[in-house]
């Protein structure tokens, strides 16, 4: 911006408003990196959304005559002056959390942007997460007049939200303007002793939907850093096991490829991992295997599925959320679904 460059850890730049940067904070730690490269000293005026005052603490370092602002809820604005060739760094610093937490997961959304605020409020009654991960498709066709419904009807909402990128972001153009409106494809937030690796599956292939090489690479390596985290979570779109009938069209197909799901189910038999959250089928379904469980939570708003194919798995269709509550124990999952559900929501149960 100008003789301004900025540099992001820990969330991403997502635009500029009335000529403001907007940072959007993925997880409580977010570093902004300034740098006036200009010959005059420079005004700095950015705002970071995204941010919890339950999870992190906004400061500052090297920027003059500097104010903290928080603008909403989630939403805090910082000013300053910079002198020539300076440096400055805006924080977000982790509040130390003790060894229980709660988050929620749902989504696939598809537009019902209600009805998924309606469940996560039935689910705010009886327990206080503390953020959101969302499982992909906020919208139909990802068209920008649906995209911006989607964040004006969740703007309200006082909780973080930590996106995964469904297919149907993909439509259209939507791969051209998903950085700008969510953030990257792949990313891993820790929260306290938690760490959730967010994966893109949406790549296709005649074989199915791909992740690919690389980014198996990724999510090993971020795996290996964090190895001491006492809980371990993988979050995709696309659920490891098909539970979809084959699809008839080559651009759209339906499942996971099966070498890329037999490489996700190795990685978290080889890394401990606690859950592998995922979408895309329009249900609740639920198996363990090896020690891990795999969760699917499509139940956010679109109309759901009327098949699922899946030995040895949980599977209730109706519209829900999912309570993820982390203790010193172990990870238990709740099923949430709104007081009028049927009574196959209720034999979802809870688990732990």
């Amino acid at each position: 911006q100008g003789d301004l460059r900025f540099e992001v850890s820990g969330g991403a730049f997502v635009g500029f408003e009335s000529g403001t940067p907007q940072i959007r904070s993925l997880g409580p730690e977010t570093t902004v990196r300034i740098h006036n490269t200009g010959p005059s000293a420079a005004s700095v005026d950015l705002v970071v959304d995204n941010s919890s005052p339950r999870l992190a603490k906004p400061s500052v370092v090297g920027l003059q005559r500097s104010q903290i602002e928080r603008l909403a809820p989630l939403d805090i604005r910082f000013t300053g002056q910079l002198g020539v060739s300076q440096r400055a760094e805006v924080r977000l610093s982790p509040i130390p959390l003790g060894s229980e937490l709660s988050f929620l997961f749902g989504g696939d959304v598809r537009g019902n942007v209600g009805l998924f605020r309606r469940l996560i409020a039935e689910a705010r009654k009886k327990h206080d997460p503390l953020f959101v991960v969302t499982s992909g498709d906020y919208t139909d066709n990802a068209l920008p007049s649906e995209v911006e419904d989607y964040l004006r009807q969740m703007a309200d909402l006082d909780l973080p939200v930590y996106p995964v990128l469904g297919n149907h972001e993909l439509h259209a153009q939507g791969a051209r303007h998903y950085a700008r409106h969510f953030g990257p494809r792949r990313y891993a937030v820790t929260v306290g002793d938690v760490l959730l690796l967010i994966v893109d599956s949406n790549e296709p292939a005649a074989e199915g939907f791909r992740i690919g090489d690389e980014q198996f690479t990724w999510a090993q390596q971020v795996l290996s850093e964090h190895r001491a985290k006492r809980h371990k979570l993988i979050a995709l779109h696309v659920p490891p096991h098909p539970m979809h009938h084959p699809s008839p069209w080559a651009f759209y197909p339906a499942n996971l490829a099966p070498d890329d799901s037999a490489r996700l189910q190795a990685i978290a038999g080889q890394h401990r991992i606690d859950y592998v959250l995922s979408g895309h089928v329009h249900l609740y379904a639920r198996g363990q295997q090896d020690g891990t469980v795999f969760l699917t939570s499509g139940g956010g708003g679109a109309r759901l599925q009327r098949e699922a194919h899946r030995p040895g798995f949980t599977i209730v269709k109706e519209h829900h959320v999912v309570v993820l509550r982390v203790t010193a124990a172990g990870i238990e999952d709740h099923f949430v679904s709104l007081p009028s559900a049927s009574s196959d929501s209720r034999r979802a149960g809870d688990h732990s």
